[in-house]
């Protein structure tokens, strides 16, 4: 098996972030393995082909969390 790109190659090529290419080979998007490299680092090595499988169609199921929570003091001070 050829496999021949680094991560920043392909991100490079692909147009994307180093990170989203990293999450596209996790959720097994994009071909490639982890290698350990000489010096004991683990590396991801990507296929020449940089083939993209395409994501589920259609709506996500779960829902999004919100990014508009207003947190509220309710306790009144009374004056006396």
């Amino acid at each position: 098996m050829i496999f021949d790109y680094t991560v920043a190659q392909a991100a490079q090529i692909l147009k994307l972030s180093p990170q989203r290419v990293r999450v596209l080979l996790v959720k097994g998007r994009l071909l490639g393995y982890q290698a350990v490299s000489p010096g004991g680092r683990v590396v991801w090595r990507i296929h020449l082909s940089l083939r993209r499988t395409p994501g589920k169609p259609g709506r996500p199921r779960a829902k999004r969390a919100s990014k508009n929570v207003f947190l509220v003091n309710h306790k009144r001070s009374e004056v006396a």
